[in-house]
């Protein structure tokens, strides 16, 4: 059974930081994937951090998560994407289904999408900040509350990337909180697997706002 929404994904919040390891628990250590989760003070649900490398240049992996419309090949549980708006060329809000098994309600979420890199690290930092009231419920739909993530997209030597994923959501609703918890761990290694998987098919893109690293 898969609960996805414990995966709506690829974020700032005060709360946390990529440098923040304090508490974190590895939960899952395979294939250069490690999954960490802790507890979130005024929260029943944990939030997840997921780090690995990937050979790629930044543009494709920014590339992957602004290609909303193929989240649902890869995104764990994900049914359907659409944008509601472009800001600029940095910034969207995003609207996002997950599919949930009967009797559960599939969930919904609106998210801020924003990407900033700095200049002098050439550091990526691509943000998703749940925007709850920014659309009307949808019939039959929960809507998802609580949701905010950071991907850390830091260069490496070798023209590698880290990539470090931290999120935590309250997917709302009568669902038990035992249920998101103990789903944790293969939502976002599962959508990890999969989105190294499509990253060498953007490595092509370009961003204007994007450099690379040259070393």
């Amino acid at each position: 059974m898969k609960f996805a929404f414990i995966f709506l994904i690829l974020f700032s919040s005060n709360s946390y930081s990529p440098s923040d390891v304090y508490n974190w628990r590895l939960e899952k250590n395979e294939n250069g994937i490690k999954v960490y989760s802790r507890p979130m003070k005024g929260f029943d649900f944990r939030e997840v951090r997921v780090v690995n490398k990937v050979k790629s240049t930044l543009a494709a992996i920014v590339a992957v998560i602004f290609d909303t419309k193929n989240y649902p090949k890869w995104v764990y549980g994900c049914s359907g994407t659409s944008t509601l708006k472009t800001l600029n060329d940095q910034e969207i809000y995003n609207y996002q289904v997950t599919d949930l098994p009967w009797p559960l309600s599939d969930r919904d979420v609106v998210s801020h999408f924003k990407v900033f890199q700095d200049p002098s690290t050439l550091i990526v930092t691509f943000s998703k900040t749940g925007m709850s009231d920014y659309i009307p419920d949808k019939e039959g739909m929960v809507r998802v509350q609580h949701f905010q993530s950071i991907t850390v997209l830091t260069p490496l030597p070798g023209d590698s990337v880290q990539i470090e994923l931290e999120m935590h959501l309250d997917a709302s609703g009568n669902i038990p909180d035992w249920v998101v918890n103990d789903n944790m761990v293969a939502a976002p290694y599962n959508s990890t697997m999969s989105m190294l998987k499509r990253i060498p098919l953007y490595q092509s893109a370009y961003y204007y706002f994007i450099k690379e690293d040259s070393n």
